[in-house]
């Protein structure tokens, strides 16, 4: 999902490379992801956390604004 976001920024012209997460490769033997959920601290970490505005409003839940 991360990934997912670094590519969103980068198509939409909000970050100026994806060079640095291009180069990220799976782990090997790994056939399927965990899933994990946040708590509510580490949710609410995570937004605090958040300097882009969009990402930040995405992370709540509200509709990205351009």
């Amino acid at each position: 999902m991360l990934k997912a976001a670094l590519n969103r920024a980068f198509h939409t012209d909000r970050v100026p490379t994806d060079m640095a997460w291009r180069k990220v490769k799976p782990f090997k033997r790994v056939d399927e992801a965990v899933v994990r959920y946040l708590t509510a601290a580490e949710a609410r970490r995570l937004v605090k956390a958040c300097r882009w505005r969009w990402l930040s409003e995405n992370a709540r839940g509200r509709p990205p604004t351009t």
